[in-house]
């Protein structure tokens, strides 16, 4: 499976309504796409963080009585209950009720606040993912692949690769097979734009080997990169140029 259909299906994959051979197909697709599977990631991070923002809540016997009394057209007090001055936004019902429901009231307004700001995150994720999308396969997406000097292919060594479009404003630089940094250590990408060297971000490497970068380039110059490479530097180095050799890296022949 394609990662353009896997964009097409996740939310199925997401809410388990596929049939069962497409979330196999989807699930060994993730099992090989880092970009894939951090999309799908993202999105099951945030669906979790609305379920548990939504805290069940007991609601007080009150409240309870008093919509089945309504439910069966009975708004009339109990023979024992005292009469009371009907001056609280529920007419029929003590203060403290008032009280319950207005606090309940509260309590919902702000869920819906808490909500509606992580359907704004979900859509920018949402729209993120997207360019992500546009940027890793589209018919001009350009790739370069990194790799170490001088040292024939192998599938379980350390790579990576460099995803660019000269019509956008974003590169994106995923690794794999990598082993983490020593203590006072960190990975370093580096590219070079014509003659100038730019440093485009810190590599963290997580337990599975793995990283990804997003580089900002407003001046959309993916056309003038020459080459890219990664080096392992001391974790207070300068940004301004690296101190070792490179450790992958490809070059523009």
């Amino acid at each position: 499976m394609r990662c353009e259909r896997v964009f097409e299906i996740e939310d199925g994959y997401l809410l388990g309504k596929l049939a069962k051979e497409d979330m196999s197909q989807v699930e060994q697709h993730l099992n090989k796409c880092l970009s894939c599977r951090q999309r799908i990631k993202g999105y099951e991070e945030l669906l979790g963080q609305m379920f548990e923002a939504v805290v069940p809540v007991n609601p007080p016997i009150e409240l309870r009585t008093a919509i089945l009394a309504h439910a069966n057209g009975d708004s009339k007090p109990e023979k024992n209950q005292k009469k009371q001055w009907n001056w609280n936004f529920f007419p029929g019902y003590s203060p403290v009720f008032g009280s319950v429901v207005a606090a309940f009231m509260l309590i919902l307004a702000a869920l819906s606040a808490l909500l509606f700001t992580q359907v704004q995150d979900l859509n920018k994720h949402m729209e993120q993912s997207q360019r992500l999308q546009a940027l890793t396969s589209s018919p001009d997406t350009m790739i370069w692949s990194m790799t170490q000097p001088n040292v024939p292919y192998n599938s379980n060594a350390p790579r990576a690769r460099m995803y660019a479009r000269p019509s956008m404003d974003i590169y994106l630089v995923t690794a794999i097979n990598i082993v983490p940094a020593p203590d006072g250590k960190i990975y370093k990408f580096w590219y070079d734009i014509g003659d100038t060297l730019e440093f485009g971000g810190n590599l963290n490497i997580d337990e599975s080997g793995t990283a990804s970068i997003l580089i900002n380039d407003q001046n959309k110059d993916a056309l003038n990169i020459t080459s890219c490479f990664i080096t392992l530097e001391n974790f207070n180095a300068a940004l301004n140029a690296p101190t070792t050799a490179p450790l992958l890296i490809w070059k523009k022949s």
